[in-house]
């Protein structure tokens, strides 16, 4: 414990004096050191109670109180160091707690116990207080009767004649009794005026000793006053001392001599008999602080400096208790008070010094007497209240407890068997036993309801699965056996559910040999991987279904697989959907890549059929090479036809759909027939009357029924008959079979052409509209009639049905949806001559160099002034040179640089009602689709002769003459 701080408050009014100022020191703690100078053997302090120890008694009890409050706000703020915190678990048992009330009711005698305990404790220390102030007072009391005494004996040695004659003989027959008499005086002296000694006793040598410098000396000689010196050590002999003087005057005031005495503090101190309180000791010490004398006797502290904090309390004033370390480092407590030399000068002081283990283990002791008897009474009287509760209540008790525990294990036929009484126990055991009979007749009324439940359950799970569509099932791993399969199973596999009950194999076998994999047989024959799995079954009457199985794990608590259950669900529609989806995509990009195709064709098939038509025109009737030529005409208009069907199975042709009677495209088509079809075929027609209307375009409906017929002929050859349909039907819901799946429910006029050929077998039935398939010899077919004919339906926004039989014949069924309009009448045609010769200039813009050639010739022919460019930028330049005057703009649609489009949408800033007609090999529909023009525009589709581009021309200018 290290030094503590003093603080001194100088607010005490003087003491009797006038000079005195006492003060009360209030200690701080700092914290702990080892002390200074403690060797390794020294026993350890404990620490000094943090209180002011010159406070009055009030105070003094309430600091002790504080203080004996320290360890329980210790306690509350958490824990003891260097201890576990220990949780207080709640009492477990009524004994316990009542208990526990009891101790609760001790807390008003355990206060007094605290209040008494810390009563004899401030007793205890403020008696050892006040002995301390008695000590110090005393001590200090004791020096100043020594000095008095001293003044005194001067005073009558004044007037003897030793001093007047200043003899050594005489001061050698008076000082021994007299220093005898003096214990503590260490030399008595007499003093010549020059400051020389004239004898002394105890002899100090032969020599005088000069104390003309002395400071006690001088100041006695020249205040000729009783003179005490300052507490100090010896130069001789280094004992602690004090040295009185008091100089000696005659009758006129001249100096004789001066008394010297000089007394051992140290010696005084223990000669004196200073009272001391128990444990305590006395220090005596000077203005510098050096210890003078020691009590109980400590000769190797003499010398020895004090704790700063006290020599400076003691130099303050300060007559209060004081904190500082002791001399010899130990913590202390110490009461300091001033000796009084002479006229209330202090000289030197005296403290008494405690160590707090002294109160302490006294207080210790009381307080070890007195938790004694707290505790023996304390367990008297709870040992007593544990034999009365036991007799009157915990022994009634027991059954009560016994039956609780009981119940609360599930047991409700517990009773406690206790007699009825009218007390508190008696009517809580009659609730225990009311309670039980309660639970028990819930129980049981519980038990009917959940029964019921159950059963209720089961009829609801059984109604599910017995109407639901897909398979709900049951596997059992360990046994291997089927533990439930829905009703819907023998709807999907076709056989009784009986079969798979009996033999769990069977579901095995159904799987299609393609798909049963050792994976799925692991899998059925024990234990099953969790997820979904899609395959095919078979069914015993041969029909083949898709099916997709999701598997599900039921675990038990420690995680193992006890059961799986799962769904297995009929896809195989949705599988033929999926295919026909594809399908679709398929004929699409094919589609694609023949309208690609077929924009080239239309190109080079321009360029020819152009050529052909001038040559004709030129050549008579009679030449030899017009044959030849006519032969080239044929070969391709065969290329056209051939086009025309690469484009409607692409579904890019360009159409003219309007409303029409399904009636009359059909009889129009059963006249062209009549003269193609061989007489070994009967041509037959059924139509109903009273048919709804159509939006189609009659020439592709018409063709599609041709391509039909044709294809039914061909399956005729030993002859049969062909028969044309027409009906009107609703299909409420849609008709599933791949890609001739009907998927809009709605009303329909269905054209159906019949045939009693060969028919057609399931395989070949999948592929034959797709593009290219034919199963025809090599060169006698193209593979495009049919899907044409299913490209022309879509474009309708039909659907097409095969309905087919090897060796009976088939029956394709186009359904067209009704219109709500009424067909339109036709336009008449006006009537008068045909213009033969053409006025105006046309500007012609062609990126193909051999179909410009043609349509420039073509129109040169008719009188036409042609203006030829081969793209958009060209025609803008031949346009300017030429100054405007252009009555047609005749332009591709496609080109470089700059299209058709641009190209007239610039021209049109220049000339607002230039006149146009565009061109292109590139289906009509895919460029109204493409947005390059609007669809009110005239159109040229490629290929085209040269009379229908010369009649196009002239139907133009004759709309807006050239030059208007």
């Amino acid at each position: 414990m290290g030094v503590r701080d003093a603080r001194i408050d100088p607010k005490r009014p003087a003491g009797a004096s006038g000079h005195r100022r006492h003060a009360r020191a209030v200690v701080r703690s700092r914290r702990p050191t080892r002390p200074a100078g403690a060797g390794a053997g020294s026993r350890p302090r404990r620490s000094l109670p943090t209180l002011p120890l010159s406070a009055p008694r009030s105070r003094v009890r309430g600091a002790l109180r504080t203080r004996a409050r320290r360890p329980a706000c210790a306690h509350r703020r958490g824990s003891i160091p260097g201890l576990p915190r220990v949780r207080l678990a709640p009492p477990r048992s009524l004994r316990g707690r009542l208990l526990l009330a009891v101790a609760g009711g001790l807390a008003p005698l355990l206060g007094l116990f605290a209040y008494t305990l810390l009563s004899h404790r401030e007793e205890a220390a403020q008696r050892w207080l006040d002995r301390a102030r008695y000590s110090v007072r005393e001590a200090s009391r004791v020096y100043q009767d020594v000095l008095t005494a001293t003044r005194l004996t001067f005073n009558a040695l004044a007037h003897a004649p030793l001093v007047e004659r200043l003899d050594p003989q005489a001061c050698a027959l008076l000082f021994p009794s007299l220093y005898e008499s003096h214990p503590g005086y260490t030399a008595i002296a007499v003093v010549r005026p020059d400051g020389l000694t004239a004898c002394t006793y105890p002899s100090l040598g032969s020599d005088p000793i000069d104390l003309s410098d002395v400071p006690y000396y001088r100041q006695a000689v020249a205040t000729g006053r009783f003179t005490v010196s300052d507490f100090h050590f010896g130069l001789r002999s280094g004992m602690p001392l004090v040295t009185a003087a008091l100089p000696v005057y005659d009758d006129d005031g001249t100096l004789l001599a001066t008394l010297v005495a000089g007394m051992n503090l140290n010696e005084t101190a223990h000669t004196h008999g200073w009272p001391l309180p128990e444990g305590g000791s006395l220090t005596v010490f000077d203005r510098s602080g050096r210890v003078m004398a020691r009590r109980p006797r400590a000769d190797s502290l003499i010398g020895r400096p004090v704790a700063p904090e006290l020599a400076q309390a003691a130099l303050e004033g300060a007559d209060g208790f004081v904190r500082a370390a002791d001399v010899d480092g130990a913590p202390a407590a110490f009461m300091v008070t001033p000796i009084d030399v002479l006229d209330g000068e202090a000289g030197a002081y005296v403290a008494v010094g405690y160590e707090p283990e002294v109160i302490s283990s006294a207080t210790r002791r009381l307080a070890r007497m007195d938790m004694l008897g707290f505790l023996l009474a304390t367990l008297a009287l709870l040992g007593g209240v544990w034999l009365i509760l036991d007799a009157l209540f915990l022994a009634r008790l027991r059954p009560i407890v016994r039956a609780a525990a009981r119940l609360g294990a599930g047991d409700l036929a517990a009773r406690t068997g206790l007699p009825e009484r009218t007390d508190e126990i008696g009517l809580l055991a009659r609730t225990v036993d009311d309670m039980a009979r309660r639970l028990q007749a819930a129980r049981d009324r519980e038990a009917r309801r959940v029964e019921e439940a159950l059963r209720e359950r089961d009829d609801r799970f059984q109604q599910l699965a017995e109407n639901i569509e897909v398979v709900f099932w049951m596997w059992d791993p360990a046994r291997r056996e089927v533990l439930y399969l829905s009703p819907a199973f023998e709807k999907v596999w076709g056989r009784p559910v009986e079969d798979a009950y009996a033999d769990p194999s069977v579901l095995v076998r159904s799987i299609h040999e393609e798909d049963r994999d050792p994976v799925r047989l692991r899998r059925l024959g024990g234990r099953m991987a969790v997820g979904e799995d899609t395959y095919r079954i078979v069914r015993p009457d041969g029909e083949v279904r898709w099916v997709k199985n999701k598997v599900f794990a039921m675990r038990d608590g420690s995680g193992e697989i006890v059961r799986y259950v799962g769904v297995c669900e009929d896809v195989t529609e949705r599988r033929q959907l999926e295919e026909a989806l594809q399908q679709s995509a398929k004929l699409e990009a094919v589609g694609r890549l023949a309208g690609g195709v077929a924009h080239d064709f239309n190109n080079m098939l321009t360029a020819i059929r152009g050529t052909t038509h001038l040559l004709l025109e030129e050549l008579g009737e009679d030449h030899p090479l017009r044959e030849d030529i006519l032969e080239i005409d044929r070969a391709a208009e065969r290329a056209v036809g051939l086009t025309r069907q690469l484009l409607a199975f692409s579904r890019k042709q360009a159409l003219r759909p309007r409303v029409i009677e399904v009636n009359e495209t059909v009889e129009s088509a059963a006249r062209m027939l009549s003269r193609v079809l061989p007489a070994s075929i009967e041509l037959c027609t059924e139509l109903a009357p009273g048919l709804p209307p159509i939006v189609a375009d009659p020439g592709a409906l018409e063709q599609a029924i041709m391509n039909l017929a044709v294809n039914a002929r061909d399956a005729m050859t030993e002859g049969g008959r062909l028969t044309l349909r027409t009906r009107q039907v609703e299909i409420r819901a849609g008709r599933l079979d791949g890609p001739r799946a009907i998927t809009s429910p709605g009303h329909y006029v269905v054209v159906d052409v019949v045939d009693t050929g060969t028919g057609i077998d399931p395989e070949t039935l999948e592929h034959i509209f797709e593009p290219f398939f034919t199963t025809k010899e090599l060169g006698k077919g193209t593979g495009l009639g049919l899907p044409s004919v299913y490209g022309s339906v879509k474009q309708a926004g039909g659907y097409i049905w095969v309905d087919s039989e090897v060796g009976r014949g088939s029956t394709f069924s186009l359904y067209l949806p009704r219109a709500e309009a009424e067909p339109a009448p036709a336009e008449p045609v006006p009537a008068g001559p045909a213009e033969v010769e053409g006025r105006g200039t046309i500007l012609l813009v062609e990126d193909e160099p051999s179909v410009r050639s043609v349509a420039r010739r073509a129109l040169s022919r008719c009188g036409y002034t042609v203006l030829e460019a081969a793209d958009g930028a060209e025609a803008l330049r031949v346009y300017e040179e030429h100054g405007g005057r252009v009555d047609l703009l005749l332009t591709d649609v496609v080109m470089p640089r700059m299209g058709g489009p641009e190209l007239y949408k610039e021209l049109r800033t220049r000339d607002p009602d230039l006149p146009v007609l565009f061109m292109s090999g590139y289906p009509g529909r895919e460029i109204a689709e493409s947005g390059r023009f609007p669809d009110d525009l005239p159109f040229l589709q490629k290929p085209f002769t040269s009379a229908t581009l010369q009649a196009e021309v002239r139907e133009r200018l004759r709309t807006q003459p050239a030059g208007t």
